[in-house]
């Protein structure tokens, strides 16, 4: 299931980052497995973890069990 945050230059808003980890962890959350979503590939370019508040989405990501590759 692709999901884009950034737009054709690379550019974006960690608001948008956070919105799709977020929304992959309502996936794993929501009490039904067909939409489950097991391993979130990152590949932003950048160093995730300069922000507390992108630090906390992942870490509730993967702690609802979705992996995360980067």
């Amino acid at each position: 299931m692709p999901l884009k945050v950034l737009d054709d230059t690379g550019n974006g808003e960690w608001s948008n980052l956070i919105c799709a980890v977020d929304y992959l962890t309502g996936l794993a959350t929501d009490g039904d497995p067909t939409n489950d979503v097991k391993v979130a590939n990152m590949s932003l370019g950048t160093t995730v973890g300069t922000d507390s508040s992108i630090d906390a989405a992942v870490t509730g990501m993967v702690n609802s069990g979705v992996t995360m590759s980067r």
